[in-house]
Parts: C-alpha cells; sequence; structure tokens
C-alpha cells in the first residue's frame, strides 16, 4: 500500500560541499522533488534531485547508515558511478511503497 508519495521522502536540510570545497545547504523539497543549494554566495539553485547518496538515502528513511545498508541496499537498484553508489529516488520511493502497510496491519 502506497503511502504518500515524494512526502514520505522525508524534508531533509542536508549539509554538504560543492566542488571548491565550500560549504553549502540542500533542502529537499519534498512538494516538487527538487533540491535547492544555498552556497556562500547566499544563491540559491534549484535542480531536480534524481539520486541520493546512502546518508542522504538513510535519513530521509529516519534510519541509520548501517540499517539501511542491511535491510533496504539489499532490496535497490543502485547508480554506480566509478567506486560511488547512488540511489536513484525512484527506487526509493518502489521501496517504500512495496513495505508499506495500513496502521493496524499485519507486517
Amino acid at each position: 500500500m502506497a503511502m504518500k508519495s515524494n512526502e514520505a521522502l522525508v524534508e531533509a536540510v542536508l549539509a554538504s560541499e560543492d566542488r571548491s570545497g565550500r560549504a553549502k545547504a540542500r533542502i529537499h523539497d519534498a512538494s516538487t522533488g527538487s533540491m535547492t543549494a544555498r552556497k556562500a554566495t547566499g544563491v540559491a539553485q534549484t535542480a531536480p534531485q534524481l539520486a541520493l547518496r546512502f546518508r542522504e538515502a538513510a535519513q530521509a528513511l529516519g534510519i541509520s547508515v548501517e540499517s539501511f545498508e542491511r535491510y533496504v541496499e539489499p532490496q535497490l537498484k543502485l547508480l554506480r558511478l566509478g567506486t560511488i553508489k547512488l540511489v536513484p529516488m525512484c527506487e526509493l520511493q518502489r521501496f517504500i511503497d512495496e513495505n508499506s502497510c495500513r496502521a493496524g496491519g499485519d507486517w
């Protein structure tokens, strides 16, 4: 049973660095499915977020990276870029849809 679409992916503020090493904040907008990057200049740049790193995907689900790697990763198709593994947003949503049940329902 499906929960809420992108709203189930939790609005999260995620810290990261841009290529120059400067800190920036990325804010996930669940209503549009996009990320807004705010660099040190204070200028906002919006681009659709298509894939997440493991830490970001675990945070979106509200679990630890260790739990994500143990229970969630084996059920997902991953995007591999060299040694980097990314979780496509559609795969995370599919996982949520397939592993959700109504309150009071059987697990």
